[in-house]
């Protein structure tokens, strides 16, 4: 149910005071063609929608995946949900439209679900009667949690172009859901498009990853390239703070050098959604004992070791195992997941630790800071 997931997309409801106004006024009739192709529940409403993008002037686009996201082995499953928030509200036909909603739910690598929404500035009571009287319908309520729809019995002419694929819902608020699901028998060969691929790149906010997989993938294994895949990604982690700091360790078990560490820390402005882990900053330190050099990379997270293992075992086929190890799924051996035996987790961190060979990276190179 749509109602669920979007839910979890309920600390978005401030954003839109937060939003600077568009400069100029979005097209009423435009954003009209769009809302009342959404009442037919139809594929096609994203080609209307893409080709009238502009009636929604500029917008905030956030993606998320679901923690619990598993992509391997029998009955696999994976939601992913993206949220569109527009600088100002959107005049539709007398329908205040403060978002647009959609999520992919997919089950052993194919979709069993996609819905798209539109979020609504008005109760559920004031948008089910503007409805019923605009279209001369009758809603009931035969949805789960609350939702309101046409009767699925209803003849075509006391349907008033409204599909029994709409769903009508209350949101938090005071606000209201108008929402379309397509189950796995209406899809067909259609696959929903993803929100930058209609709206383009946003002009609020930080842009989202366009790699997420493949960031976190070079971080699992250990990767060097991580850090080039980390530079092309630096937008979205917005304009960051940098501390750094060195010190001389004392230890007794040093004879020859003394032990150093040189460590940085990279602060985003915001937490950035990755896997569905809240990542807070990035974090680089580099340990010397005896002329031999270790180094630390990877990112801070809200999360604690618990949380981040089980993630990343439905996530990846692999778990934890004592002494840093990692053990591997064997019905996913070849998922290409596997994380390095130097990849380690702990509470609020996912980072790799190698011998430092080379020269390693500046953070305030792969990160946008105040003096960039």
């Amino acid at each position: 149910m749509f109602r669920l997931w979007v839910s979890a997309l309920a600390a978005l409801f401030v954003l839109s005071s937060a939003i600077p106004a568009s400069s100029s006024q979005a097209s009423s009739a435009s954003a009209k063609r769009v809302f009342d192709a959404l009442r037919a529940c139809k594929p096609d409403f994203f080609a209307l929608l893409k080709a009238e993008r502009q009636a929604f002037g500029p917008v905030q686009i956030q993606v998320f995946d679901d923690p619990k996201n598993a992509l391997h082995g029998p009955g696999a499953q994976s939601e992913y949900w993206s949220a569109v928030t527009f600088g100002q509200p959107v005049n539709a036909d007398g329908f205040s439209l403060l978002r647009f909603l959609q999520r992919r739910h997919i089950v052993a690598g194919k979709p069993e679900s996609y819905s798209w929404a539109f979020q609504v500035a008005a109760t559920l009571t004031d948008v089910r009667r503007l409805m019923e009287e605009r279209y001369g319908v009758e809603l009931v309520r035969p949805w789960v949690m609350g939702a309101w729809g046409v009767a699925p019995e209803a003849a075509p002419e006391e349907q008033g172009g409204i599909s029994t694929l709409l769903k009508i819902a209350g949101y938090d608020g005071g606000t209201t859901t108008i929402t379309c699901e397509l189950e796995s028998g209406d899809i067909g060969d259609f696959r929903m498009p993803e929100a930058v691929q209609v709206f383009g790149a946003p002009q609020i906010g930080l842009p989202p990853l366009k790699d997420t997989d493949g960031l976190m993938k070079a971080l699992l294994f250990c990767e060097p390239d991580f850090f080039v895949r980390l530079k092309k990604e630096r937008a979205s982690f917005g304009e960051t703070e940098v501390f750094e700091r060195r010190t001389v360790l004392s230890s007794s078990q040093s004879k020859s050098k003394k032990p150093s560490r040189a460590a940085a820390l990279v602060i985003f402005p915001v937490p950035i959604e990755i896997w569905g882990i809240a990542i807070t900053g990035y974090t680089q330190r580099t340990d010397s004992v005896d002329g031999k050099r270790q180094l630390t990379w990877g990112f801070q997270t809200r999360d604690g070791r618990d949380q981040l293992a089980e993630v990343l075992r439905l996530r990846t086929g692999a778990q934890p195992l004592e002494g840093d190890r990692w053990g591997l799924d064997l019905t996913t051996e070849d998922t290409g997941y596997a994380p390095s035996p130097s990849f380690k987790i702990a509470d609020g961190l996912l980072t790799c630790t190698v011998p430092a060979d080379g020269a390693e990276s500046d953070p305030a190179t792969l990160f946008l800071t105040a003096k960039q």
